[in-house]
């Protein structure tokens, strides 16, 4: 079972990417030492949707020791991950992709352009220039926005 992999010395270069997509191992079995020996991408690890969440926070991988290419392709919210390791790894948050929001991320917009809704909506985010946008057509001329939160 597991306990063999721990009590035995056998480091993850030692194991074949294929046995590790195959096998049953979940991140919290892997040690943090193993990940930067080894060239295994986060990517040939099970994905988020077979790792529990808990393992996820238990775990004290850091995002440093993955690489940042591996962290686009996997389906990881940022919410699993701690806000501690974002902020002593150099990840910006527009390498990890935003799952709440429906729009690919591209980074800040600038301050100084307006984004494509109405002119005065530069300055609101997204959910104040939704309700901008789609409360008049919904409920009729309204002359005046409506929040909803």
């Amino acid at each position: 079972g597991l306990w063999v992999l721990r009590m035995s010395n056998l480091r993850k270069s030692d194991i074949r990417k294929s046995d590790l997509r195959k096998s049953n191992i979940r991140k919290s079995n892997i040690r943090k030492s193993d990940l930067r020996k080894s060239n295994i991408r986060k990517s040939n690890i099970r994905k988020k949707s077979n790792i529990r969440k808990s393992d996820l926070r238990k775990s004290n991988i850091r995002k440093s020791n993955i690489r940042k290419s591996d962290l686009r392709k996997s389906n990881i919210r940022k919410s699993n991950i701690r806000k501690s390791d974002l902020r002593k790894s150099n990840i910006r948050k527009s390498n990890i992709r935003k799952s709440n929001t429906g729009s690919p991320t591209s980074g800040s917009p600038t301050s100084g352009s307006p984004t494509s809704g109405s002119p005065t909506s530069g300055s609101l985010n997204k959910k104040e220039q939704l309700c901008l946008r789609r409360l008049p057509t919904a409920f009729g001329d309204l002359s005046f926005p409506v929040w909803v939160f």
